[in-house]
């Protein structure tokens, strides 16, 4: 799986699926420890809900918590803004670029025309999104 990673499916993987969109960003999110899920919910709930036109937001998690734990709202179980992918594990922080780099194999070989600009963040930081699509407007007729 690792070599070759399956299409997700599931509401997220749909809207990503979609097209068209300016920029995605794709907040990687780690399960460690409860400091971890509740840096993960406090961006999910502040600005990766609210976002600019043409740009979306996809919260990254692995299989070993749900997407109720992610979301904070009850019977969540397939939110249109959260991904997990087949074979992701989360062993860790200090694996997380492993994570990532997963991550962009995966965008690569299954939506790389789907978005102009592809962002990766991590879960306990802070985008202003209304900023990043301002700076990335400059090249996107370029």
């Amino acid at each position: 799986e690792w070599k070759h990673p399956q299409r997700g499916t599931g509401a997220a993987f749909d809207r990503l699926s979609r097209g068209g969109h300016e920029v995605c960003v794709f907040v990687l999110t780690a399960a460690a420890s409860e400091k971890h899920r509740g840096q993960a919910r406090a961006s999910y709930e502040t600005w990766g809900s609210r976002k600019p036109p043409g740009v979306q937001v996809f919260f990254v998690k692995d299989f070993s918590w749900t997407a109720e734990d992610m979301t904070g709202r009850p019977h969540d179980e397939n939110p249109e803004n959260v991904l997990s992918l087949r074979g992701d594990v989360d062993l860790g922080f200090l694996y997380n670029p492993v994570r990532a780099f997963y991550l962009w194999l995966y965008l690569a070989e299954h939506h790389a025309s789907d978005c102009a600009w592809f962002v990766k963040v991590d879960g306990d930081t802070f985008v202003n999104l209304w900023a990043l699509k301002l700076r990335l407007q400059r090249y996107f007729n370029s």
